[in-house]
C-alpha cells in the first residue's frame, strides 16, 4: 500500500490501522514519514547518476568526433607536407649520386616507399629515419591509447600513395593523394573512416636535377607576365629564378627527365653561361638537352642583345615571352 501524504497517514490512524497506543503510533508513523522523505530524497540522486553518466558519454564522443576530424583535416595533411618534402629531396639526392627515373611510375615508387616506410629497395634512407608516415601515424595510436584512452589502427598495408601535378597544384606546388582506411574506437562509439584526400607541397628550395652536380634551388621570379622586357629578363638571368611557361616541363618531370610541355605547370629558368654553345637556346631544358627546342616548333634561334650576360640565345617563341624582339637579331 503506497502512502502519498501525510494526511493519509493521519486518516488511516483515525480509522484504526495504526496501533491505539499513542507513543507506538507515533514512532509507527514518523518511521513512516521518514522511509517515504528517503524514498523521495534517493530518487533524484538515481537521475543524477543518470545524467552524469550520460553527459559523460556524450562528452566522449564529443572528443573522439574532434580527434577524427584532426586525424583527416590536420595531422594527416602536415604529416605528409614535412615528410612529404624529405621524399622529395630523397629522391633528388639518388639522382645526384648517379640514379635515374625512367618514367613517372619509377619515381612514385621511390616517393612512396620513402614516404610511408623510408626505404629504397633494402636500403634504409637516412633522412627519413623516425620520419616516416608509418612511423608518425604510430605515434598517433600510441598517444590516443595512453592519453585519450582511445584504440586508434591505421591500416597502412593497403595505404595508397600517388605523386601528381595539376591546375589544382599549378606549376609551384605538387601533390600528393593519400588513400588511407583507419577506426578510431571510444568504446562508447566506434568509427571507420576510408581517406582520400589531395595534399599539395611547395617545390621553393628544392633543387633542380638539370643543373645537378650543380645545385639551383627552384625560387619563383617576383615578374609578372606584363612586366618582361630586357632589363627584367637580366634580372630573372642573374638571379637564377623560375617563371611558369606553358611550353616548358613541369617540376616533376623534371626528375625522369620528361622534356615535353606542360600546360598547367610548366617552369623554366636560364643558362648564366657566358661562353655556352651558339647552337642552342639558353633556356636551361632547351639548353640541356639537345633537339628538344627544334626550330620548327620553338622558331628561329636569336641572339639577344643588351643583356649582361652575352651571347645569349633564345628560340623566338621565348624571345616573344619575354618581350625582348627589339634586341633580337635571328637567323633565317
Amino acid at each position: 500500500m503506497a502512502l502519498k501524504s501525510t494526511k493519509q497517514v493521519c486518516r488511516l490512524f483515525s480509522k484504526g490501522f495504526f496501533p491505539r497506543n499513542k507513543k507506538a503510533a507515533f514512532f509507527t508513523a514518523l518511521s513512516i514519514i521518514v522511509i517515504g522523505i528517503l524514498f523521495v530524497g534517493f530518487s533524484p540522486s538515481l537521475s543524477f547518476w543518470e545524467i552524469d553518466r550520460f553527459s559523460f558519454t556524450r562528452s566522449r564522443v564529443r572528443i573522439a568526433n574532434s580527434f577524427l576530424f584532426n586525424i583527416e583535416n590536420v595531422f594527416i595533411p602536415e604529416f605528409v607536407r614535412v615528410s612529404g618534402y624529405d621524399a622529395m629531396e630523397s629522391a633528388l639526392e639518388f639522382i645526384e649520386e648517379g640514379g635515374s627515373f625512367y618514367d613517372f611510375e619509377s619515381l612514385n615508387i621511390f616517393f612512396t616507399n620513402a614516404l610511408v616506410e623510408g626505404t629504397h629497395g633494402n636500403d634504409e634512407i637516412e633522412r627519413m629515419v623516425n620520419n616516416t608516415l608509418v612511423y608518425k601515424l604510430g605515434e598517433i595510436e600510441e598517444f590516443s591509447r595512453s592519453k585519450m584512452r582511445i584504440n586508434t589502427s591505421f591500416d597502412n598495408e593497403n595505404m595508397r600513395i600517388s605523386l601528381f601535378q595539376s591546375n589544382n597544384t599549378g606549376p609551384w606546388q605538387f601533390g600528393v593523394n593519400i588513400k588511407l582506411n583507419f577506426s578510431v574506437d571510444a568504446k562508447e562509439g566506434k568509427w571507420e573512416r576510408s581517406m582520400d584526400k589531395n595534399i599539395s607541397i611547395p617545390i621553393f628550395g628544392l633543387d633542380d636535377p638539370y643543373f645537378f652536380p650543380e645545385k639551383r634551388e627552384i625560387f619563383k621570379t617576383n615578374f609578372r607576365p606584363n612586366e618582361w622586357n630586357i632589363t627584367t629578363l637580366d634580372a630573372h638571368i642573374n638571379e637564377a629564378t623560375y617563371r611558369y611557361d606553358n611550353v616548358s616541363p613541369s617540376y616533376l618531370m623534371r626528375l625522369y627527365s620528361d622534356n615535353s610541355a606542360s600546360e598547367c605547370c610548366g617552369i623554366h629558368s636560364m643558362i648564366d653561361e657566358t661562353a655556352g654553345p651558339d647552337d642552342k637556346s639558353y633556356v636551361d631544358f632547351c639548353f640541356f638537352h639537345s633537339g628538344v627546342c627544334s626550330e620548327e616548333i620553338f622558331g628561329q634561334l636569336c641572339s639577344i642583345n643588351g643583356l649582361s650576360t652575352e651571347p645569349f640565345l633564345l628560340n623566338l617563341v621565348h624571345v616573344e615571352k619575354y618581350g625582348v624582339e627589339g634586341y633580337a637579331e635571328c637567323s633565317e
